[in-house]
């Protein structure tokens, strides 16, 4: 080998030495290399109403509704199941409860990718009463609680993911508080069922005497329009991720 392929070889090594001591050092220093988009997102909104409404099971089981309020969603943070059915909600994304005044700015935690922040008010059980058919007691009363929340999202979508998580990610971009206070209704429900607390959770915007007494109060047909609403977010996920 002549000198100068020598110089040249030294050099070739060199700058691939090089390459890859930097591309080491991307890899160990970048969080966020090119092939991955990130979604920052917020909404929130204060003082939105909901509705504890009676459903029927056992008499004497019912659980005192002031006392279901109050406890539904420090429950619901705790629980594991509650965690795996909201991020079926959510696209597949971890979602996090925090049970506090959501005022902070504060990112989702550590192996999450989606905080919800809940701070419930006390309810109020004088806004309405709901007779149970087969039952013979007094008719129950109805709970008026609300709540301020507020969603922070840090998503990350990289290249190699289905694409209906990309389209999650859109839909979260693109919806308002509605969304997440569905989300929570829905995954409320799922909890108070699974636990046969003997209410369901509804949305109290709009609300009136005539619709609240055509809720359904059985439990299997709540089950029902659950699983329904359920699947057919999911579909949604699923279709627009075709669609791209």
């Amino acid at each position: 080998m002549t000198r100068r392929s020598t110089i040249v070889a030294a050099v070739s090594v060199g700058a691939a030495a090089v390459a890859v001591a930097v591309g080491i050092w991307y890899a160990l220093n970048s969080s966020d290399p090119p092939s991955v988009i990130i979604y920052d997102l917020k909404t929130s909104g204060q003082n939105r109403p909901f509705l504890l409404v009676p459903v029927k099971i056992p008499a004497g089981k019912q659980r005192p509704a002031v006392d279901v309020w109050q406890n539904l969603f420090t429950g619901l943070s705790k629980d594991q199941a509650s965690k795996a059915f909201l991020q079926r909600l959510y696209g597949g994304f971890p979602v996090e409860v925090v049970v506090a005044a959501p005022a902070t700015d504060q990112p989702p935690g550590e192996g999450f990718s989606i905080v919800l922040r809940i701070d419930p008010k006390p309810g109020e059980t004088d806004w309405g009463k709901m007779r149970i058919p087969g039952r013979i007691d007094e008719p129950v009363e109805c709970l008026l609680g609300k709540l301020d929340c507020t969603r922070i999202a840090r998503l990350r979508i990289a290249k190699t993911d289905p694409p209906a998580r990309e389209a999650a990610a859109k839909v979260l971009q693109d919806q308002l508080l509605n969304f997440d206070l569905d989300a929570l209704v829905m995954a409320a429900n799922e909890y108070l069922l699974r636990e046969q607390m003997g209410w369901r959770l509804v949305r109290g915007l709009g609300m009136t005497s005539d619709r609240l007494k055509g809720l359904s109060q059985d439990p299997v047909e709540v089950q029902r329009e659950l699983d329904h609403q359920v699947d057919e977010l999911v579909k949604q996920y699923s279709q627009q991720g075709k669609d791209r």
